[in-house]
This record gives C-alpha cells, structure tokens and sequence, in this order.
C-alpha cells in the first residue's frame, strides 16, 4: 500500500515516476526539452514504437514513441492501452526531455522483461488488423519486434481458440502477450514532467526488417521459425510423432564443413558473419508405433564474404 500512496503523491505533485526492472523507483527529469519543438536529435532513437498503419483506412505508419540517448522524448499519448489506429493518430504528438540515465534505466528495464529473448520470433499480426512495431537498442543488443499492440477482445478471443497443436503454442504465445504488454507499460512511465506539442517535422522511418543480435552483437535470430534460445516438442499424428527441436548450439567452423561434406546438414541459413544448420534423425518409441524425431540446430562463424560451399570442398580435397 505504501508503494501506491507514493506513486499517488508523485502524480498529484506533477511528478513522473518509473520503476526500473527490479523494482527501483527511476527519477525522471522536469525539464523541458531545452524549449526544442520543431526538432528533434539527428540519428535514431535507441527506443522507437511505431504503429504500422491501417492499409484500408488509408493510414500510413506513424510514430507512436521515441527516446534518444540524450533523454529527448517523443510520444503520442499512452501506448499501453488498446486504441485503435484512427483514434491515436488524432492525438498530438509532443516532445520533452528525462535524464540520459533515466532512457539508460528504460533500456535496461525493457531488457529485463524479455525484449531481446522473445518467446516467439515475432508477435500476433491479424491479416489486416492493426499492429505495431518496436525497435531497441541496448548496447549491443539491437532487436525489432512487431505485434497485434496490447492485450484486446480480438487477441483474447484468438489465444482462447488456440489448441493443443497450434502454432505458435498457445503458451508462447500468451507469453510473448504478457512481455509486450509489460513493455509497453515501461514506456508509459517514460512521460517527462513537462512537455509540449512538436510543431516540427519526424525525420524518422519505421525500421526495415533486421537481423537481431545480442549483448555480444552476434545474431540471435527465429531460425527455422523459432527463437534461437528457446527448445520446442511438438506432438502431432496419429500414431504420434514426438519432434524435438534444439536451441541453437555454437560449433566449430570444421564441425560445420565436417557434416556438410557428409551430407548430413539442412536448412543452411547465412546471417552476418554467422552460418545456420541443422541436422535431424528419427527412431521408432520402443514398445509403440509411434515416433521420436531429434531436430538439433547448430551455427558456426565463418569468415566474412567466405563462400561455405567453397570452404565445404576445401575441407573435403
């Protein structure tokens, strides 16, 4: 209760307050944004949530939040409730300004909540329904995610419909729901103290698809369809079959050219400096007729610009 009142005070005083992942209160800055409103910082922002646009309400992508290194802040009101496209885009969008240390503790509370380890390789989107996309960087870890928005009836109403055999699984999927609705609340708490209506022009696009990477600027990508970190089993026919699909295993560039020479990799995918395989092997479940399928995943680095089938038939010679 104590927590509440002072979260009640700090609202009445005209005080914005965030609470960083681990439950520490950020003090955020009161001052304007050095009385800026016709621009804003060259560069991107380190946090930008756009929403996508309406294709047949005519509605092009617009800007929803920003915040750049230097505590500068863009937003068009709340963004952790639903609303629909018409309605958001009505709003102003104004600019003010926190403390650099306050975006940094923002990063870092985004990245606590799951951001740059999604447990799916992209959120809900509805064929012509409404979605938004977030980009974050942190350090660098650099990741752009897009999904339905928050929580609604038609997301509720979907994930309840969503059986034993979907996919993504239901409990994926209510998962990544919880981690972008927490995200998103996050982003609310950055509303500096004062602000004003930008009468300027945004220099920014809504960001291209990218290959994510991690704090150690590797790529952590949804290979074959799933997050590199996660480990997925399916159970599917009749008599069943039990797929095991690994998380990504880190190898040896010979590990790589080995089982290539012998045939026995798939699904090859090149992402940076980074090549992508799998191989898969199946037995019969003792005593049934069903089965057991091992699908492991496996990356190597390879040189910059190095042709892998190339590098296969060196190592092979």
């Amino acid at each position: 209760m104590r927590r509440y009142a002072v979260v009640r005070l700090g609202l009445c005083l005209g005080l914005a307050i965030a609470w960083a992942g681990d439950g520490r209160a950020i003090s955020q800055a009161t001052q304007p944004a050095t009385g800026r409103t016709t621009s804003h910082p060259q560069g991107q922002p380190v946090i930008a949530l756009w929403n996508d646009g309406t294709h047949l309400l005519n509605i092009k992508p617009f800007l929803l939040f920003a915040a750049w290194e230097d505590g500068t802040v863009l937003r068009r009101g709340e963004v952790s409730k639903p609303i629909s496209g018409a309605q958001s885009i009505a709003r102003k969008l104004t600019i003010g300004s926190v403390k650099p240390s306050d975006v940094q503790a923002l990063q870092a509370a985004i990245s606590k909540a799951g951001f740059f380890s999604p447990p799916l390789g992209d959120g809900l989107v509805f064929v012509d329904g409404p979605s938004q996309s977030l980009c974050v960087r942190f350090g660098k870890a650099h990741r752009l995610l897009s999904h339905h928005g928050p929580l609604d009836k038609l997301l509720r109403e979907y994930m309840e419909k969503m059986g034993p055999t979907s996919r993504p699984t239901r409990e994926d999927a209510e998962a990544f729901v919880v981690m972008w609705d927490q995200v998103a609340k996050l982003v609310d708490t950055a509303t500096p103290a004062k602000m004003a209506e930008f009468r300027g022009q945004v220099e920014l696009a809504r960001p291209e698809p990218f290959d994510a990477t991690d704090e150690h600027g590797n790529p952590s990508v949804a290979y074959w369809g799933v997050p590199e970190h996660k480990e997925v089993k399916s159970h599917v026919g009749t008599p069943q079959c039990v797929t095991t699909m690994t998380t990504v295993n880190v190898v040896e560039r010979e590990k790589y050219l080995e089982l290539k020479n012998a045939g026995k990799t798939r699904n090859e995918e090149r992402h940076g400096d980074w090549v992508y395989f799998a191989t898969s092997g199946s037995v019969q479940i003792p005593n049934d007729t069903g089965s057991m399928v091992l699908i492991t995943r496996y990356k190597a680095l390879m040189p910059a610009g190095k042709n892998t089938t190339q590098a296969a038939e060196q190592a092979g010679r």
